[in-house]
């Protein structure tokens, strides 16, 4: 049978992804406004070209880094301009780079759900999974999903080393959560190495 986990560590991997990427525009947003507040002429009103007050500067550096850029304020000539230029780029790295960790953490979520659903198909204990691979004579029908299982492994740990947040994601149902699925199978594969003679065994460079 599988269980559920409460509802609420189901959203913490979203919630500390979405905090995670507001605190960056945050620290970026807050960096900028901190140049363009090093000179006092750094920035002015378009309309009368005087100099504009804290909250205006906190707005300028906001519609820079998301590269708005109306016109209503503009940089004083020269090392300004260059600011307010590298400042929408570093906006647009910080957008590309937000959307391209989001989606990658997303594609790794879904594939540990993908390897839970493939180990649970073969039986939701490792007992059933010792049993439905028993072809009458050995367990070698077991093969090629521990093939498949390997490769798979491998993957997935280079992705929890890469993002870390994963460790966070819940699923709601045991059966597609990754953590009590590779107990089951590291339960089964002892079995297999252990408790059974090595010649129904499934192939051996595959369990090691």
């Amino acid at each position: 049978m599988s269980k559920k986990v409460p509802k609420l560590l189901s959203f913490s991997g979203p919630l500390i992804m979405t905090l995670t990427i507001n605190l960056w525009i945050v620290l970026v947003w807050m960096g900028w406004t901190f140049v363009f507040a090093g000179s006092e002429s750094a920035i002015s009103d378009s309309t009368d070209n005087e100099p504009i007050s804290w909250v205006e500067r906190i707005y300028y550096a906001g519609y820079t880094i998301i590269t708005l850029g109306n016109g209503e304020y503009s940089p004083k000539e020269g090392g300004w301009q260059i600011a307010s230029i590298l400042a929408s780029g570093t906006g647009m790295l910080l957008i590309t780079m937000s959307v391209t960790y989001i989606l990658s953490v997303i594609n790794s979520v879904i594939q540990q759900r993908s390897f839970a659903d493939s180990v649970t198909a073969m039986g939701e204990s490792s007992k059933e999974i010792i049993k439905n691979s028993w072809n009458g004579k050995d367990f070698r029908n077991a093969d090629l999903l521990l093939n498949t299982f390997a490769a798979q492994l491998s993957t997935l740990a280079e992705q929890k080393k890469a993002y870390p947040i994963l460790q966070y994601y819940y699923s709601e149902n045991s059966n597609k959560a990754i953590a009590p699925v590779l107990a089951q199978l590291d339960d089964a594969v002892t079995i297999w190495q252990m408790g059974i003679p090595e010649k129904y065994v499934p192939n051996q460079l595959l369990l090691q």
